[in-house]
């Protein structure tokens, strides 16, 4: 399968909720976005994309995209820190009653996952790992690509192909007026 980008997210603004502020130096230089603060704690937020929002409250639009359940994306960060890779990305799902339903934690800078059933929501959590200094580029989510396969097959109107009915029609079937035609 081949994979192709379905969203790539930059660092736009500084908005209240969706960045770590306390004692936080941050810098945005050549569409990169530079994060410096030695006292950060490990395992706190740096920066928060939600796929859900109260605009209403806070006047900020969903940043991700909507996901289809039961479908397999990869996520790829594009980003450094200082010590070296000390930073990781966690996903967390939630269903309509704003349970979680799912979540990933990834280690490395990309990583795949499969989008749970229930899903109404969700949020992507870059976190600290004791780093320091950190370096934001961009976050990339791609999924399948779907190739549909090519028919040569010609329908006359008002007509279906016995190989074209969805087995929901088994009912009805004998009903409907089909003409087999050969698929070349």
């Amino acid at each position: 399968m081949t994979k192709e980008l379905l969203v790539s997210l930059d660092w736009r603004e500084i908005s209240n909720g969706t960045n770590y502020m306390y004692g936080t130096k941050i810098n945005f230089q050549d569409g990169k976005v530079l994060m410096d603060n030695p006292q950060i704690a490990p395992g706190k937020p740096l920066r928060t994309f939600v796929s859900r929002t109260n605009y209403q409250g806070n006047r900020r639009s969903p940043e991700l995209p909507l996901l289809i359940p039961k479908r397999d994306y990869y996520l790829e960060v594009v980003a450094e820190a200082e010590p070296l890779q000390h930073f990781f990305v966690e996903m967390i799902f939630y269903n309509r009653h704003n349970e979680i339903v799912g979540n990933f934690i990834f280690r490395e800078s990309y990583g795949e996952f499969t989008c749970p059933e229930e899903i109404y929501t969700y949020t992507i959590i870059l976190r600290t790992a004791g780093c320091t200094y950190f370096v934001f580029e961009c976050l990339n989510i791609y999924q399948d690509k779907v190739q549909m396969p090519l028919r040569s097959e010609k329908k006359e109107s008002g007509s279906y192909t016995t190989t074209g009915l969805l087995p929901e029609l088994d009912l009805i079937r004998p009903l409907l007026n089909t003409t087999i035609k050969k698929v070349q």
